[in-house]
Order: C-alpha cells, then sequence, then structure tokens
C-alpha cells in the first residue's frame, strides 16, 4: 500500500508548486499517470487453485525423484 501510494504521489499527482508530477520533473515520466495506468502494474493475485495445483504437481514430481 505505501509503494502505491508513492507511485500516486510521484506519477498521478500535479503538485500545485511545481504544476507537473515529480516524476515527470525528474524526467522519469512524459505524461501525467491515469489511476488505469497505475492499476496495470499490480500484478494480479494467484488464486488459492492454482497454488493448491502447484504444490501437489511439485509434490508429485518430489516423489518420482525419491
Amino acid at each position: 500500500m505505501v509503494a502505491l501510494y508513492f507511485l500516486h504521489y510521484n506519477f498521478c499527482r500535479v503538485h500545485g508548486t511545481l504544476r507537473i508530477t515529480p516524476a515527470m520533473q525528474a524526467g522519469i515520466s512524459d505524461h501525467v499517470w491515469s489511476l488505469e495506468e497505475l492499476y496495470a502494474l499490480i500484478p494480479e493475485a494467484e488464486s488459492p487453485t492454482k497454488r493448491i495445483e502447484r504444490e501437489l504437481i511439485l509434490k508429485a514430481v518430489n516423489k518420482i525423484e525419491s
């Protein structure tokens, strides 16, 4: 959550004294990011089903190797 806050603060929020974002001032970005661009950076959470399937596959592989 803290990282998201800093991303928003530096890339999405136009600061009154700068009249641009800090990322634009630093030359890191060339435009004000939309919230959609920011949210697109958040990785999708892995579903519990995929995690369980991966664990079962790893257990099966370990049994075969033993």
